[in-house]
C-alpha cells in the first residue's frame, strides 16, 4: 500500500508550479503519489503538470473544467489511495524530506489527524513561523479543540494536516462545494473534532507563499459580501455538525464564537461595505458571541467596533 498521496490542486499557477513540483519529487524514504488536480488551468500551468506526469510514473493526472477549488479538493480524495493524505498549494512548496518525518509521527502515535507549523514566505524569504499551541500527546478530537480554542490556536489549512485516510472515509466529509472561499476552515475543523488520535507538531515543513500577486486557486474573485454568504453557509454546516454528532452545548456555542471570531478580525469598514441587511444580521451576533469562550480576554477587539459598528 501506498504510504502517502500528495494532493496539489492547481489554477493558474505557472510560476510556482515547478518548484512546488520539484519539492515534492524530491522526497525520499516512503511510498507516494503525487495527485495533480489541474482545475481548468489556461495559463499554460496545465503543461507543466502534462510534462511532469510522462516523467514521473508516480504522478496521477487529473484535469477537469474550471469549477473551483472545493470540486478539485473532493477529486483529489476521490483519487487518493494513501495511508494518509496532504494537501499543498501550487505556488508553495515543501523542505526535504517533510513526507518522511511527518508519515513516521503520524504512524509512530497511530494518528488520524497530525497537524504541523508553517512558514510564511514573501518573495523567496522566510519571514516568520506561524505557531500551533503544542500539543504533542495524542488526544481526543473535542479534548483537542477545546483546547485550541483556549489556546486560540485553531488551524484549519489544508497544508497543516497529515490525515489517515480510511479516518477521512469513515468520516463522511466532504469540502463543500457552495463555499469557494473558507471551504478548508469549515472541513478541517469538523475533521478536527471527529478524529479519534490528534496531535500536533511544532516543528514547520511547509512554505507558505504570501507573495500579494500569487493566486491562491479561486478566492480573489470573491468580493466582501460574498464571503460574509460564506460565513452564514458554515455557520449552518456547524450548527447542524453539532446536532448530528451530539456534540453538547460547550463545543456547540465554540463551533459558534469561532465564526464570530472571523467576522470581528475584518476592519469595521467593510462590514459597514455590506449591504444593510446583512450588515445588521452580523451586528447582532457579534453582540450575542463576542465574549463567549473567553471572547473577554480580548476586549480590544470588541471596543473598535463599539464606535462604528456596533451602533
Amino acid at each position: 500500500m501506498l504510504n502517502l498521496s500528495v494532493i496539489i490542486p492547481f489554477y493558474n499557477c505557472k510560476n510556482y508550479l515547478r518548484k512546488c513540483l520539484e519539492s515534492v519529487l524530491s522526497q525520499e524514504h516512503l511510498l507516494f503519489e503525487l495527485i495533480l488536480i489541474n482545475d481548468g488551468s489556461n495559463d499554460g500551468s496545465e503543461k507543466i503538470a502534462e510534462e511532469y506526469a510522462r516523467k514521473d510514473a508516480r504522478i496521477v493526472p487529473y484535469s477537469q473544467e474550471n469549477r473551483g477549488i472545493p470540486f478539485a479538493r473532493n477529486k483529489g480524495l476521490e483519487l487518493a489511495r494513501g495511508e494518509y493524505f496532504l494537501f499543498i498549494d501550487a505556488d508553495d512548496y515543501i523542505a526535504p524530506d517533510t513526507l518522511h518525518q511527518l508519515y513516521r509521527k503520524a504512524k509512530e502515535n497511530d494518528l488520524d489527524v497530525l497537524q504541523t507549523a508553517i512558514y510564511l514566505e514573501h518573495s523567496g524569504r522566510k519571514m516568520k513561523k506561524w505557531r500551533i499551541y503544542p500539543v504533542h500527546t495524542p488526544r481526543t478530537g473535542t479534548d483537542y479543540f477545546n483546547r485550541m480554542i483556549q489556546k486560540r490556536s485553531i488551524r484549519a489549512a489544508p497544508y497543516m494536516h497529515m490525515v489517515k485516510n480510511t479516518f477521512w472515509k469513515s468520516s463522511g466529509l466532504l469540502f463543500d462545494e457552495r463555499l469557494q472561499r473558507c471551504q478548508d476552515f469549515d472541513f478541517y475543523v469538523k475533521l478536527q473534532i471527529k478524529a479519534g488520535r490528534i496531535m500536533n507538531t511544532g516543528l514547520a515543513y511547509y512554505f507558505f507563499n504570501v507573495d500579494p500577486n500569487r493566486k491562491k486557486g479561486e478566492g480573489n474573485r470573491y468580493n466582501i459580501s460574498q464571503l460574509f454568504i460564506f460565513y452564514r453557509l458554515i455557520l449552518d454546516n456547524f450548527t447542524a455538525f453539532a446536532e448530528k454528532e451530539n456534540l453538547g452545548r460547550k463545543v456547540a456555542s465554540q463551533l459558534t464564537w469561532l465564526i464570530c471570531s472571523h467576522v470581528y478580525t475584518y476592519r469595521p469598514a467593510l462590514l459597514k461595505a455590506l449591504p444593510d441587511a446583512e450588515r445588521k444580521y452580523w451586528n447582532a451576533f457579534i453582540r450575542k458571541n463576542i465574549f463567549k469562550n473567553g471572547g473577554w480576554l480580548r476586549p480590544w477587539l470588541y471596543l473598535r467596533y463599539l464606535k462604528t459598528i456596533l451602533t
